[in-house]
C-alpha cells in the first residue's frame, strides 16, 4: 500500500479514479446515484484552483488506486467554532 498526494499536473486521471472509488463505497446505499463523467469534468474545472495536494491523497495497492481522502481546511476552522 502507497499513500500519494493527488498530482494536479493530471488531475483528470485523478478525478476519474477518485469517481471509480466514490461509486464503488456507495453503491449498495439506498438512493445512491453514481457520479458521471460530466459531473467529474466539472470538478476537475471549478475545484482545481482550490485543491492543495497535499490535502487530498490517493492511497494505491500496486498501481491500483483503492481509496481516497480529502481535507478542507477552511471548513474545518468554520466548524470548530
Amino acid at each position: 500500500m502507497h499513500i500519494r498526494p493527488v498530482r494536479l499536473d493530471r488531475l483528470a486521471q485523478e478525478l476519474q479514479y477518485i469517481q471509480h472509488i466514490y461509486n464503488a463505497a456507495w453503491a449498495n446505499n439506498w438512493n445512491h446515484t453514481p457520479m458521471n463523467d460530466d459531473e467529474i469534468a466539472h470538478l476537475a474545472r471549478s475545484l482545481r484552483p482550490f485543491i492543495d495536494p497535499d490535502l487530498v491523497l490517493l492511497a494505491e495497492d500496486g498501481d491500483r488506486p483503492v481509496a481516497c481522502r480529502s481535507r478542507c481546511p477552511i471548513c474545518i476552522r468554520r466548524s470548530s467554532r
